[in-house]
C-alpha cells in the first residue's frame, strides 16, 4: 500500500532519472573500455572483443524474444504468472547453455587460435546468467 501523502512520481521525474541513468552508463563503459584497452593492448583487446562478439550473437539468438513474451502473457492472464516466469527462467537457462556451447562450436569451427577460442569461452559462460536476469 502507497502512502497517501506522497507525491507521485511526475513524467519528467522519470525521464531525468532514465537520462542520468544512461549517461552513468556511458561514462561507466568509457571508463571501463578506456582501462581495460589499455591494460590488454591492441592485440589481447581484440581477441577479448572477438570473444564478447560472438557471446553477443548468442545471446541475441538465443533470446528468442521470451521476455516480451512473457510480457504479454502475464499481463494477459496474471494467475498464471509464477508458472509463466517459472517455465521461461527454465526454458532461458537451457537456450542460454545452448548458445554459450554453439558460440565455442562456432569459434573452435571458425579456426581461431586457442586464446580467441577461450575468449569465447569466458564470455559465453555469461549467457545464461543474462537471459535468466532478462525474465
Amino acid at each position: 500500500m502507497s502512502d497517501p501523502g506522497a507525491k507521485p512520481h511526475s513524467l519528467r521525474s522519470n525521464a531525468l532519472a532514465i537520462f542520468a541513468g544512461q549517461v552513468a552508463t556511458w561514462i561507466i563503459t568509457t571508463v571501463t573500455f578506456g582501462l581495460v584497452s589499455r591494460q590488454l593492448g591492441a592485440d589481447d583487446f581484440g581477441v577479448w572483443s572477438i570473444g564478447g562478439t560472438f557471446a553477443g550473437l548468442a545471446t541475441v539468438l538465443a533470446g528468442l524474444g521470451m521476455s516480451t513474451l512473457i510480457a504479454r502473457d502475464v499481463a494477459r492472464d496474471p494467475a498464471r504468472s509464477a508458472r509463466l516466469i517459472g517455465t521461461a527462467l527454465w526454458v532461458n537457462l537451457a537456450f542460454g547453455i545452448v548458445a554459450g556451447a554453439g558460440s565455442v562450436l562456432a569459434g573452435m569451427a571458425a579456426g581461431y587460435p586457442s586464446a580467441t577460442v577461450v575468449a569465447i569461452v569466458l564470455s559465453s559462460v555469461a549467457i545464461p546468467f543474462g537471459l535468466v536476469s532478462g525474465v
